[in-house]
């Protein structure tokens, strides 16, 4: 008896063998799984959209099957790259094997149709005898790909499981070089395949090389006041959602592994803290409170702040070591560098510190941006309202990098979300996060 293999266990995949069947109106298409699944597809390739096998035969040791899908043009392809390159994170979807319902739908909006809508967009055939009729593939007169024969049924189950294995196999098939033309510099350790989903603001990018100029304290009622609440703990939900063996992880129980990742997360969460009690660090907040922030993202997802703050310079100037090492001195952390004018922090340390310090009151514009940001992201994180985003590492494409976003789905997660831009002022001199050295604007 033949074994039972699933096709089209995927998303992309199930979606292909669908625009295959919905083509199929004599149902010769189910002839070739047999074939597939008993080994009588003795070689089989895919390089673009070219597919060539040897199939088994009844009267010939094999047959020989050669297809090609009709190549996207210049136009199609351009469209494909804006659509995904507008769209957050939807090359993260794909290659979680995910289908962005927001790409077919934007696609065939833009009537680009990247799933085969009929026969004539597949040009080849088999050289079997069922397939002689009119002319035959080696024929003098080309046989157009109609109802399939069996060979070539079994053949486009192959691909089917392709397309399961690797989705990007859809693309290719419409000769999209999907993730070389994403890809960054090989020379990033940490490179991700697409841009992220930024909107740039429209002042010149900064000069980390000169100091900003200083902004004044403000009082916490001139910035819109932030109302965090704990949400509604979601990591049952989010688990729900999450399958057992995605196509990037066949070999290892996926939902398995995050659930242990969202009960880590619980556990883990109270070790973020870095001053044992509201005491602590009342120099270090005066300082914090005071200082003007800039915030440096890069697209590997990496990062650092920039504090410009009076009390770095002059002949009474505060010795950062002395300054981070005394408020904080039975937590080891990456300590401030100092650059020009300013103190370089990572993001995660400057977080860890903001969480338990209070917020509003007499504090620079981004004191109070960066403080709710780092008060949501302890509170997503505490109750588990962030979502695991799959992406690959360009340099070795067998291994992956987890990221977490917010739920934005929640009503509670999006009010945080609006609340913190409209702290986000990105024309204010004291507020300023950026991309690669260009200014984001709020909602990103």
């Amino acid at each position: 008896m033949a074994p039972r293999i699933t096709y089209g266990k995927t998303p992309w995949g199930k979606l292909f063998l669908e625009a295959l069947g919905h083509l199929d109106t004599t149902g010769r298409l189910q002839r070739g799984k047999t074939i597939a699944n008993t080994g009588k597809v003795l070689s089989f390739a895919v390089k673009d959209n070219e597919i060539t096998a040897k199939v088994k035969g009844s009267f010939q040791p094999y047959y020989m099957v050669k297809l090609s899908f009709r190549a996207f043009s210049d136009q199609e392809r351009e469209i494909v790259f804006k659509l995904i390159q507008s769209s957050p994170l939807l090359l993260g979807d794909i290659l979680k094997g995910e289908l962005p319902e927001a790409l077919l739908s934007k696609l065939n909006a833009a009537e680009v149709d990247l799933l085969p809508s009929a026969w004539s967009e597949i040009t080849g055939g088999c050289d079997c005898p069922d397939n002689l009729g009119d002319g035959g593939f080696f024929r003098s007169v080309p046989k157009a790909v109609g109802a399939p024969c069996k060979h070539m049924a079994a053949v486009y189950f192959l691909i089917t499981a392709e397309v399961d294995k690797d989705p990007f196999t859809i693309f290719s098939l419409r000769k999209i070089k999907l993730a070389e033309h994403f890809a960054v510099s090989t020379s990033a350790s940490t490179a991700v395949p697409y841009p992220l989903p930024a909107k740039l603001h429209t002042m010149a990018p900064i000069d980390l090389t000169e100091s900003e100029s200083e902004v004044p304290v403000t009082e916490g009622a001139r910035v819109p006041e932030v109302q965090l609440k704990h949400p509604v703990n979601q990591s049952k939900f989010i688990l729900s959602c999450l399958p057992a063996n995605p196509a990037f992880c066949l070999k290892l129980d996926y939902h398995e592994v995050m659930e242990q990742f969202y009960d880590y997360l619980k556990k883990q969460l109270p070790k973020m803290y870095l001053l044992d009690n509201a005491h602590d660090g009342e120099q270090l907040r005066r300082f914090l409170r005071s200082s003007t922030w800039a915030v440096h993202l890069k697209r590997d997802f990496t990062g650092s702040v920039h504090l410009h703050n009076d009390m770095l310079t002059g002949t009474n100037a505060v010795d950062p070591a002395l300054l981070f090492g005394s408020s904080i001195p039975f937590h080891p952390f990456p300590a401030p560098s100092r650059i020009p004018d300013a103190l370089r922090m990572d993001t995660w340390t400057l977080c860890r510190l903001l969480i338990q310090m209070p917020a509003g009151g007499a504090s620079t514009h981004s004191y109070q941006f960066l403080s709710a940001a780092a008060r949501m992201t302890h509170l997503l994180l505490g109750s588990g309202a962030v979502v695991p985003d799959v992406l690959p590492l360009v340099d070795d494409a067998s291994k992956w990098k987890v990221i977490f976003k917010p739920l934005a789905t929640t009503d509670e997660v999006k009010l945080m979300i609006e609340q913190l831009e409209n702290v986000y002022d990105a024309s204010a001199e004291s507020v300023r996060v950026t991309l690669d050295g260009q200014l984001l604007e709020a909602h990103s």
